[in-house]
């Protein structure tokens, strides 16, 4: 169980206890169980389970009633088929209706059917480092994030790493830009930690970006660069003026930034960030565990002395 996960926990405690609190003013109320649908898939001994979640209710004293599905057998793919599941473990509840302030706020992580029925689409809660994804002809693929390590692009920090960040960002993007305030913190803090960024342009500009960063790093100026522009980055003459800062040779840096021959890095970074369900940036792999969304210094010291035990 990881820390979202637990943080989540504390927050439907939060609302579940209000939820009672205000029921029982008006008198005794008779709440009916929750049916909770854990659809998993035996074959994958690997892959995380669900018990976190059924402990939860247990926790929180929810009354259900469990119900734990094959995705191979026939109930098993017609959940997959009536409520579009693209990964599994996967969760789905039905009568959350009974609770009127933990379906709304239910609602942020997840979808309510037109039958009625909730699925819990917030797989990073759940998850461990590997979940399998569910493929349009039925089949199922493995996806280990500990793939995601600083082999994939260009590092800064300890060479001798213990703790490897690897982020999925975009020049333009302003949670990208803080994000990086907080990595120069750690990487102070830390001898044993290494960075790695990897460009998702989400927009044309931010493909210029991520050529021009390429271009950089052909005159060994990677950093330089990348520190530049992140600091000034609002407009394209942003890329021209942090190369002139970085102290690039620019008759050479615009030449590269005419070649095609970056087009196919860029885009394989596109793929690879497709493949691992990166949906926005920044997304952080941290020795392999995602974490979708930016994250603070007291946050990474927690996680740290839990990778370190």
């Amino acid at each position: 169980m990881n820390y979202k996960f637990v943080l989540f926990c504390l927050i439907v405690l939060l609302v579940f206890s209000f939820f009672i609190n205000n029921s029982s003013i008006t008198g005794d109320v008779v709440l009916a169980p929750l049916r909770v649908v854990g659809l998993v898939n035996p074959q994958c001994s690997e892959c995380s389970d669900l018990s976190g979640h059924f402990n939860l209710f247990k926790l929180f004293n929810i009354p259900y009633v469990e119900e734990v599905v094959d995705v191979n057998s026939p109930a098993g793919i017609n959940l997959i088929s009536v409520y579009d599941i693209l990964q599994v473990p996967a969760v789905i509840i039905h009568d959350l209706s009974f609770y009127p302030q933990l379906r709304e706020f239910y609602l942020s992580y997840g979808s309510e059917e037109a039958d009625g029925a909730y699925v819990f689409r917030s797989n990073d809660l759940i998850r461990g480092f590997i979940y399998e994804r569910v493929t349009p002809n039925g089949s199922f693929k493995l996806v280990d994030y500990s793939v995601v390590n600083k082999s994939l692009g260009v590092s800064r920090g300890a060479v001798n790493s213990s703790v490897d960040i690897v982020m999925f960002g975009d020049f333009y993007c302003n949670d990208s830009r803080a994000s990086l305030l907080v990595i120069d913190e750690l990487l102070k803090l830390y001898d044993d930690v290494s960075f790695t960024f990897i460009p998702l342009p989400l927009t044309q500009e931010a493909g210029v970006a991520a050529v021009a960063l390429e271009c950089a790093g052909m005159q060994g100026r990677y950093w330089d660069f990348f520190t530049e522009l992140f600091n000034k980055c609002d407009s394209a003459l942003s890329v021209m003026e942090a190369a002139y800062n970085a102290d690039l040779f620019m008759d050479g840096f615009i030449s590269c930034l005419a070649s095609d021959e970056w087009s196919g890095i860029i885009s394989g970074y596109i793929v690879l960030a497709e493949s691992l369900d990166v949906e926005g940036t920044p997304t952080f792999f941290i020795n392999g565990l995602k974490i979708p969304m930016a994250f603070s210094i007291s946050y990474f010291n927690d996680l740290y002395e839990k990778l370190k035990n």
